[in-house]
């Protein structure tokens, strides 16, 4: 199988992100196509979709922008639901990744 896509799962409860680093690590040596991922809910103190996208949207931002200076093909995605785990399998079909990296 070839690496062509890269899931990377962002961990909202913390800034320190092992997953994106090991992603991009890895993007470095394959040439593949980046998908910076994060699924926050109520748990997490968001109410809604759209408080997410107004609080953690400029985290995702800063991580693809870092990705895309570098020259990297990026994309990113927030999603506001119950299951983070299912959700994240999910967004790996979607995007059609070959590998995942979480912290």
């Amino acid at each position: 199988m070839q690496l062509n896509k890269i899931l990377i799962v962002i961990d909202p409860t913390t800034e320190q992100q092992p997953a994106f680093e090991r992603g991009l690590d890895s993007a470095r040596d394959t040439g593949a196509l980046l998908h910076v991922y994060a699924c926050v809910n109520e748990q997490l103190g968001y109410a809604s979709l759209e408080q997410a996208q107004q609080r953690f949207q400029p985290i995702l931002d800063a991580l693809t922008s870092r990705a895309s200076n570098e020259g990297f093909e990026v994309a990113s995605e927030l999603e506001w639901a119950p299951d983070w785990a299912m959700q994240a399998v999910s967004a790996a079909t979607r995007c059609g990744a070959a590998r995942i990296f979480k912290n």
